[in-house]
């Protein structure tokens, strides 16, 4: 349909164009030359508007409601590739649903078949032709609602969300490994992660639950909350009948992950589960 209206332009906008010579056309006048000018900027802002309409209506557009996803074949997405994995076609939309910062992903037959996840603000106006071969597909934002995945026993996390300040601290890590980063620093209890300065976790503290997240329409951002079952910081009452001896330990650290079989030093081999620290208001014995 846009090549016919690229045919229909030429000629309406060139009536003194004879097609079978070259492309030179006699001025008769000045007035002749004027309608030209105008003629000449008429047809650029025609194919404008063709070339628009070729690139936003080359793709059949389906949305999978379940996955809760767009995807179309024969196009991809330029650049910001987040990671790779070889998969099936069909488990590609999954993958970058479940990949913290995806936002929209192509999948080709490379190798049997690749998922190339990826990430920042995109929409559909954006994907490029490619081979039949190629889908790709962008991730459905949703307005108003959060939905949370259980990435670990000790994290839950969820696309286009945020906290509201209380910033402990921040470190340039993939999206992926914001929640480690989160629970091996003392005192950090949830976290959100964004694509500022290549990928940054900004590690949060203070009590919050799923419900103080509030979303923010970006599916490149990324908010996490160590898991309500796992008391961080919270002394050994947490850790009682789970061992069976206890030297010092650090209360306001996240003691699970610290802690290793004593063989030799002070327990001298007696495969204790402890943790030293100087700090004596966090003693107990």
């Amino acid at each position: 349909m846009c090549s016919s209206k690229l045919n229909l332009a030429f000629i309406l906008f060139f009536p003194q164009r004879d097609f079978t010579d070259g492309m030179d056309i006699v001025v008769k006048n000045s007035g002749d030359k004027q309608n030209m000018d105008l003629n000449f900027w008429l047809l650029i802002v025609s194919l404008s508007l063709i070339i628009k309409c070729e690139w936003s209506n080359a793709f059949q557009w389906n949305l999978d409601m379940e996955k809760n996803l767009y995807w179309a074949i024969g196009c991809d997405f330029h650049e910001n590739n987040l990671k790779s994995e070889k998969m099936a076609g069909e488990k590609c939309g999954e993958a970058c649903a479940q990949t913290p910062g995806c936002s929209h992903f192509t999948w080709t037959n490379f190798e049997g078949g690749t998922c190339w996840m990826k990430t920042n603000a995109i929409n559909k106006e954006n994907a490029l032709k490619a081979n039949e071969g190629f889908v790709c597909g962008i991730m459905k934002q949703k307005s108003n609602s959060i939905d949370w995945n259980n990435a670990s026993k000790q994290t839950v996390w969820a696309h286009a969300c945020d906290w509201k300040e209380n910033d402990l601290s921040n470190s340039q890590v993939a999206g992926e490994l914001c929640g480690a980063e989160c629970l091996k620093t003392p005192e950090c209890t949830h976290f959100t992660w964004t694509t500022f300065n290549g990928g940054t976790c900004w590690m949060k503290k203070g009590s919050v639950s799923k419900s103080d997240a509030f979303s923010t329409g970006d599916m490149t951002m990324v908010c996490g909350v160590v898991d309500e079952n796992i008391n961080v910081g919270s002394g050994i009452d947490s850790l009682k009948g789970q061992l069976l001896w206890s030297d010092e330990f650090d209360s306001l650290s996240n003691f699970m992950a610290n802690w290793n079989q004593e063989t030799g030093g002070h327990g001298w081999g007696n495969n204790e589960l402890q943790y030293y620290t100087n700090n004596n208001e966090n003693t107990e014995i």
